[in-house]
């Protein structure tokens, strides 16, 4: 193009109809064509020549080879022919020329030769038929294929690039998914040019506009598509970025369809990365590959598992047994033929072929409901019979089209129509109800075009559709139902009967919000400020946690050294057995004290993060470790007060031991019995991790958070739930299925390309925050039985020693009346100070285990749930022991506690004395004063 002079840019081109360089051909004021298209991202179109005695002017594309000479020496004519003029500017190819713009179709040349000043010039123009400002409907080319639209020399004018007749090359921007351009065969050898998707009436995008980060519709429809996701992993130069080289993602969609998508064909080749294998080979579409869920028909991926469509097999009702998304009511019920119906437009009423023009619609009366008028556009609703109360409700647990009748008849308390701002346009359901007809309809004075779509009576329509954000068209039962039915949200946006998780955007029903199970997969519907989950949750636990602790801790390392140091040099067999039985106690009481400050520490550890570490925590050995501490200490302590309670009853009754000094029988005695104790003591605790026990005291399984099917702790009973959902029919004995079959079945229902599903167990100490004995169980837990016979167990220990310090008590008492009068005054001394002791151990026993036994018994019943009061029963009332016993069995803590408060006592009522002493001087001075007064006066 270097022969040919094309010209500078004039000063009339800055003053034309039409913008610079945007493919459209203005029209100077002098009647100049393209003058604004010629010079273009520093390429030059059309020619400049001599078109009247050395007047130069501007020849645009579209004016050459139209039979009718526009240069003085014919040169726009002459280069549509096969010359040296022609081939010294070395076109590559010819083309059919576009006659129907042609002037002279008789002398215009049928073949012409495309130039590189020629390629992807404007097609669009203003036509010499209509008015100067007027622009052309249709698009004028230069080749009758448009193949002048193609290996454009601008690589800013070119859209994307393909193979054209098995060579690379590039297609124009003007022609691609243009509804103006109309040529039938695609450019592209793979028809890629043609590859459009009409999102919305006003909005036609090229496929390679999809899913790329770039909103290229007004309602950004074009990147919340449905196969937006899933999106592959890995990027490539998508066709249409060539020039920008800008690497995306593509739909998965897109890979190995025949038609390459990207540069190099790198979509088509066979060396992708692949999860999977044989029939659930696909390719890679995250970081990770992971198992897929087995269904009817094919697999489904975890990110599209449990997302409320059904993507094959029983895949919803699986999804609802597991994760408790239960079916809504949704449309009003039918009562005695009574139901609602649906809405009619004004306009509806102006169709000449409506049966009956004054009723156009399906008639009938609301009673109780008067809708706003606005929710549609101003319209006439009208409703069979159907029957609302007058009364403002709580909408919170109402649903679909029930939702939308109540919250727009203003019948919800705090909640807004769900529909105010909706209009139902003509471009709304694009692909959807193709019978349908344009009608006229009006909101707040203004009217719109929307449509009708024929109900299955002749010659009787309706619109009873919800027109999403994306244009798409869903009906009204499915808005406001806790499912994303637009693809968009928005037919939930408007709603206040759900909760979205923070960061996943699942939608639950409000009732799962803070009801001690995780539904949402980031845990925000357990972990929020509502709900104010952690590990200890009341302050004042946390409180008497810390100094029930500290004190069991602290006063059990005072008194052990002591009572070791006497068992050790203990000479009587008497001695020898208090003093080991009272260290199996201190121990007890001390690991019990530990338990507790360990779960102090832990809360303090975890703060308000626990709620979101819960389940991890349940799961993990620290919490069976700490189990284990407290379950073990109570035994022990509990075994030992019983053993010593029978052992000192004994020597009473019998008068053994007395004064007796010790033997190697004793010693052997002692042995087995605290043998005997500490294994009774372990094999309770330590049971429960018996494999061979495991159905018995497995709490739940834990899978993998990465798999959507499964939230949170499962336990038997949910599992078996799922199994049935899953696999149907099942024997009626399924409840006797042990944990390893269940795990297994489990396991089958999802690929094992990758060692399988399979999940983590939560031990019986984990069926709280405290990791405490499970003491709470009803008659579902199938360690109840255990549970119970522990809590029995503990009840004949609690019973014996009551009646062996009592018996010791009466004992004592005889003993004191047959004394002698000189020995009666300490012999009551030491009898007092014993019966003192013995009130505070069966008042210590009461205090701690009678409520706890009767809240153990209501909620075996089911009469409330006391699973919250596994803190408070836990750190404070159980322990309490902890704490009174030291106090009570060791001298030396009683004597210092004793000369504490005789102190208190005698210091308190000295002041209180000093006090009473000042105050009534006080009073006789002041009445001496009111006396001299008196006289005075």
């Amino acid at each position: 193009s270097s022969d040919i002079d094309h010209g500078a840019m004039t000063d009339a081109a800055l003053n034309f109809t039409g913008g610079l360089c945007d493919g459209f051909c203005g029209v100077t004021p002098s009647g100049v064509l393209c003058d604004d298209e010629r010079f273009c991202g520093g390429y030059k179109y059309g020619i400049r020549c001599d078109i009247r005695n050395g007047t130069y002017q501007y020849v645009a594309t579209a004016l050459m080879c139209d039979g009718l000479a526009h240069c003085q020496d014919a040169l726009d004519e002459l280069l549509c022919y096969d010359n040296p003029i022609s081939r010294s500017l070395h076109y590559d190819r010819t083309c059919d020329r576009y006659m129907e713009e042609v002037v002279d179709k008789e002398r215009a040349p049928t073949k012409v030769p495309l130039f590189s000043f020629i390629r992807c010039g404007p097609v669009r123009r203003f036509t010499r038929l209509l008015p100067l400002n007027l622009p052309s409907s249709r698009a004028i080319p230069f080749c009758k294929d448009y193949l002048d639209q193609t290996n454009c020399s601008d690589m800013s004018k070119a859209g994307l690039v393909c193979a054209i007749d098995g060579f690379i090359s590039t297609v124009s921007k003007t022609v691609i998914c243009n509804e103006n351009v109309k040529y039938e065969d695609a450019l592209c050898d793979s028809g890629l040019d043609k590859m459009c998707v009409r999102m919305s009436h006003l909005c036609l995008v090229h496929k390679h506009q999809l899913c790329n980060g770039v909103e290229d519709c007004s309602d950004g429809a074009d990147e919340k598509e449905h196969y937006c996701e899933p999106l592959v992993n890995f990027t490539c130069v998508r066709n249409s970025d060539f020039h920008t080289g800008r690497r995306t993602s593509i739909p998965i969609e897109w890979f190995q369809d025949g038609v390459a998508d990207c540069l190099l064909d790198r979509d088509e080749v066979t060396d992708w990365p692949t999860c999977g294998h044989g029939a659930t080979q696909r390719l890679q579409s995250s970081t990770l590959c992971t198992e897929v869920y087995l269904c009817r028909g094919g697999f489904v991926e975890f990110k599209e598992l449990c997302d409320r469509l059904d993507s094959c097999g029983n895949e919803n009702g699986v999804c609802r047994m597991s994760r408790r998304q239960g079916s809504v009511y949704a449309n009003p019920e039918r009562y005695n033929g009574v139901f609602q119906i649906g809405k009619c437009l004004k306009g509806l009423a102006e169709l000449k072929f409506q049966p009956d023009p004054a009723n156009p619609c399906v008639g009938g009366k609301l009673s109780g409901v008067n809708f706003v008028s606005s929710i549609l556009g101003d319209a006439n609703i009208t409703y069979t019979e159907f029957s609302v109360s007058d009364k403002i409700i709580d909408c919170s647990f109402v649903f679909g089209l029930l939702y939308v009748i109540l919250s727009c008849s203003g019948h919800c308390s705090d909640v807004a129509c769900a529909l105010r701002s909706i209009l139902l346009t003509t471009e709304c359901c694009p692909n959807q109800y193709g019978e349908r007809i344009q009608t006229i309809a009006r909101f707040n004075e203004h009217s719109y075009l929307t449509f009708l779509m024929p109900l299955q009576t002749e010659g009787r329509y309706h619109n009873e559709v919800f027109c999403c954000k994306n244009r798409n068209c869903v009906t009204f039962d499915k808005v406001c139902d806790t499912v994303d039915d637009c693809g968009d949200l928005s037919d939930e946006v408007g709603c206040t009967n759900h909760f979205k998780c923070n960061q996943t955007g699942e939608l639950i029903f409000l009732s799962m919000v803070c009801d001690g199970r995780v539904d949402c997969m980031d845990s925000s519907d357990e972990c929020n400020e509502r709900c104010n989950k952690q590990l200890i949750s009341s302050d004042g636990v946390k409180v008497f946690g810390w100094i029930s602790g500290l004190l069991a801790v602290i006063l059990n390392l005072i008194t052990l050294p002591s009572h070791v140091w006497g068992m050790v040099n203990s000479k009587y067999a008497k001695s020898m057995f208090n003093m080991t039985f009272l260290v199996l106690i201190n121990i007890g009481d001390l690991l019990i004290g530990c338990y507790i400050m360990l779960v102090i520490c832990y809360d303090a550890y975890y703060g308000e993060v626990f709620c979101y570490k819960q389940i991890e925590w349940l799961k993990d050995l620290e919490c069976s470790l700490i189990g284990i501490l407290s379950t073990f200490g109570t035994l022990i302590s509990i075994l030992s007060m019983t053993t010593l309670s029978v052992i000192r009853l004994f020597v009473i009754k019998r008068n053994t031991l007395v004064n007796r000094k010790t033997a190697q029988k004793d010693v052997v005695r002692l042995v087995v019995i605290v043998g005997f104790l500490i294994a009774l003591s372990s094999v309770v605790t330590f049971l429960p991790f018996s494999r061979q026990f495991e159905d018995f005291f497995v709490n739940g399984v834990i899978y993998n958070p990465a798999n959507p099917l499964f939230i949170g702790i499962l336990t038997k009973r949910e599992l078996l739930g799922i199994l049935k959902e899953y696999y149907g029919r099942m024997r009626s004995n399924t409840r006797n299925l042990s944990w390893a079959v269940m795990k297994s079945l489990v396991a089958d229902m999802f690929s094992k390309d990758y060692r399988g599903v399979w999940p983590d167990t939560v031990h019986f100490y984990g069926n709280n925050g405290v990791c405490s004995f499970k003491y709470f169980a009803t008659s579902r837990d199938p360690q109840s039985s255990f549970v119970w016979g522990v809590l029995v167990f503990h009840s004949v220990c609690l019973l014996i020693i009551t009646c062996c310090y009592c018996s010791i008590y009466l004992s004592a008492k005889g003993s004191s009346d047959r004394t002698h009068a000189e020995e009666t005054k300490q012999i009551k001394q030491r009898n007092t100070a014993m019966q003192r002791k013995i009130m505070l151990i069966i008042g210590t026993d009461i205090l701690c285990w009678l409520p706890f036994l009767l809240v153990s018994i209501l909620h075996a019943m089911e009469v409330f749930d006391a699973t919250a009061w596994y803190p408070l029963f836990s750190l404070i009332i159980i322990p309490l022991a902890s704490v009174i016993n030291p106090l009570i069995l060791n001298k030396v803590i009683t004597d210092f506690l004793g000369r504490v408060v005789s102190a208190v006592v005698f210091y308190g009522s000295g002041a209180v004395e000093r006090v009473r002493e000042c105050w009534v001087t006080e009073s006789g001075e002041r009445e001496m004063e009111m006396r001299e007064v008196g006289n005075d006066e």
